[in-house]
């Protein structure tokens, strides 16, 4: 059985300690881990693997911390319906992938991208 692709909003935070650095993108998510394009169309996890391979990969499609130019790992949107709470703009300019409101992660950090 071949997992269902979808496009999910991924939270990048960098890995350098101390660094502050958010980024929020769209990624390709295959069960529950997301993926992005390299130059060469080749699907690569968006978490640091430690290699300059997967360092200069990430930096190229523009997903590296533009700080340091460190790798940063991406967590997609972890949506739960709460229909007491009406989405506003926290949610849709959260820069953490944690969403607890009526949207249900639909609209979360969407003025982030």
């Amino acid at each position: 059985m071949t997992a269902t692709q979808t496009t999910a909003r991924a939270f990048g935070s960098c890995m350098i300690r101390g660094c502050r650095h958010k980024h929020v993108t769209d990624l390709t998510q295959i069960g529950g881990k997301v993926y992005f394009h390299t130059a060469t169309g080749a699907l690569r996890p968006a978490a640091c693997d430690g290699s300059r391979e997967g360092n200069a990969a990430m930096r190229a499609a523009g997903l590296a911390c533009p700080t340091h130019g460190a790798e940063m790992v991406y967590r997609p949107v972890r949506g739960t319906v709460n229909p007491d709470k009406t989405c506003d703009s926290r949610c849709e300019h959260a820069k953490t992938a944690a969403c607890d409101c009526s949207c249900g992660g639909e609209r979360h950090g969407i003025h982030q991208l």
